[in-house]
């Protein structure tokens, strides 16, 4: 199993999709995760490299009934959460999601993944995050650091810089060409961590 990263628009989520090599019984290729937060729910878009008839796509978001619907390419399916939990700097909140193709019992292929459910909108001015008003205080930190020059050499020196940019008072922080990955459950909100950053 291969995995690749790609992104939805970041008005919608903070949502890989997953990709996996082709084999002779048509696997999956992307699965698109959208969060739906006044929907209380998200709605996953499966592709295929190929497909034959009579294939089942069962799809589990953790703490949720899984949903079994005959494997379609590019229809979308909703996945009703039990808990809603949404995703912000102060609780990035992620969901696993387990995504299975089968043919009878048989699972063919697989993913598992994750999905933060949030909503970020604009009304006149002013950005939303989850329905709420969000002032921010954005900082372009272009870093330097002398082992890496615009890459951090470490997750603990891009946290410090961040956390930095934390005590002189704003809100977010974009990293500019220097931001790294910081690992899974901390993701990146206008290229910040969100449990560094708070909603302040």
């Amino acid at each position: 199993m291969h995995k690749g990263i790609g992104w939805v628009p970041v008005a919608q989520a903070l949502t890989p999709f997953s990709t996996l090599a082709p084999n002779p019984w048509g696997p999956m290729g992307d699965i698109w995760l959208v969060p739906d937060l006044d929907g209380e729910r998200f709605v996953a878009t499966p592709r295929y490299y190929s497909l034959r008839r009579g294939l089942t796509l069962r799809l589990t978001v953790a703490g949720a009934e899984p949903i079994e619907t005959p494997a379609a390419d590019g229809v979308p399916v909703a996945l009703p959460l039990a808990d809603v939990r949404p995703w912000s700097p102060d609780d990035p909140h992620l969901y696993d999601v387990k995504l299975e193709l089968l043919d009878g019992q048989q699972v063919l292929d697989e993913v598992s993944s994750y999905a933060g459910l949030r909503k970020v909108h604009i009304e006149g001015n002013r950005v939303f995050l989850n329905n709420a008003p969000l002032y921010q205080r954005l900082v372009l930190d272009q870093g330097f650091y002398a082992k890496g020059i615009w890459t951090a050499p470490s997750d603990e020196a891009l946290r410090a810089d961040m956390e930095l940019s934390l005590a002189a008072g704003f809100n977010a922080d974009d990293q500019g060409a220097g931001f790294g990955h910081t690992g899974r459950g901390k993701g990146n909100f206008h290229g910040s961590t969100p449990d560094v950053f708070s909603s302040r």
